[in-house]
């Protein structure tokens, strides 16, 4: 998959903006706040529909205007298409590909596979377990349709129930059906669990070696989905926690903070250039195959890199690692 070109309107501090793009990599080079890291958030947005920095619709609109427009042309499988996204202050953004509305966001992810490391990413390392999780969602969602099918049910099954453990409050003759939905939610939820143990697993390969050679095969690095029940016991564990459940109209989850001191005590001279490069490498060997577009800022030095290709040799002479 290559982006061939992307055009802006009214979009965050662009009045107009058209950008042909390389094959290879391609480099952004300027002086802060002029609007290199809008770029790449707004190609991350025409994949996934969402802002990487958490913002709303209205505001990736340019001030004084009412709508913003992005299109980018792309090729894929030798074919080219074109995406657009318009973006309204008052109502639900609008995608198109090839003309062709989009009605649902799970129906973009995987168009336009992207990959965005961006200095915030340092939370999936340092923050709670809820960062990891929105990371492995978003890298699965567009590799695997079917993660994302049952990612979708899973979250839909559990907004059900919830609503479910509230009218019980009033209407207790309800609980006999709350059984059926945590069968359900026992169901998708499992499935869930495998694609991430088995990315997991794939990501962790990738990390141990490309951590041995950043330390001399020195220290090691794991990373394992540290998951609160088994899939046997699933079902089981969901029944004890029922009590708890109606007692605040909610599923309950436990808040664990997952340890990453370990990892922190790696002694390099730039931790998060460290961990960006680890990362990127990782994630791209294992979505080489997807052709995915990987998107790079370091809003601090002035710098932004657009990848469509392997990075490895790229990146590791740039940052002067060998």
């Amino acid at each position: 998959m290559i982006i061939k070109s992307l055009e802006l309107k009214n979009y965050r501090n662009y009045d107009e903006l058209s950008m042909n793009f390389a094959s290879g990599t391609n480099l952004l080079y300027g002086d802060n706040a002029q609007g290199k890291t809008n770029i790449l958030e707004s190609i991350y947005l025409s994949a996934t529909t969402k802002s990487h920095r958490g913002n709303k619709d209205r505001e990736l609109i340019k001030f004084e205007e009412n709508e913003a427009h992005i299109r980018i042309h792309f090729e894929k499988q030798g074919i080219d298409h074109q995406l657009d996204m318009h973006l309204k202050k008052n109502k639900a953004k609008g995608v198109a590909i090839d003309r062709i509305p989009i009605r649902r966001s799970s129906d973009l992810l995987g168009q336009i596979p992207v990959i965005l490391f961006s200095p915030e990413d340092l939370k999936i390392v340092k923050s709670g377990p809820s960062e990891r999780r929105k990371f492995l969602d978003i890298e699965l969602s567009q590799m695997e349709r079917l993660y994302l099918y049952q990612l979708t049910n899973y979250n839909k099954i559990l907004v059900q129930r919830n609503n479910l453990l509230k009218q019980i409050r009033f209407q207790n003759n309800l609980i006999e059906t709350l059984e059926a939905w945590d069968i359900q939610l026992v169901k998708y939820g499992s499935e869930v669990i495998k694609y991430r143990e088995k990315f997991i697993k794939h990501l962790g390969e990738v990390c141990q070696k490309i951590h041995n050679k950043l330390t001399g095969g020195k220290e090691k690095i794991l990373l394992e989905y540290d998951r609160d029940v088994g899939y046997d016991s699933y079902l089981t564990e969901l029944k004890k926690k029922r009590q708890k459940d109606l007692k605040y109209f909610t599923s309950m989850k436990k808040n664990k903070k997952l340890n990453s001191e370990g990892i922190e005590k790696t002694q390099v001279n730039n931790t998060s250039v460290y961990f960006f490069t680890l990362l990127i490498q990782a994630v791209d060997k294992l979505l080489e195959l997807l052709g995915t577009a990987i998107i790079f800022g370091l809003t601090s030095l002035g710098l932004t890199i657009i990848f469509n290709e392997s990075l490895r040799n790229i990146v590791f002479q740039m940052l002067g690692l060998k």
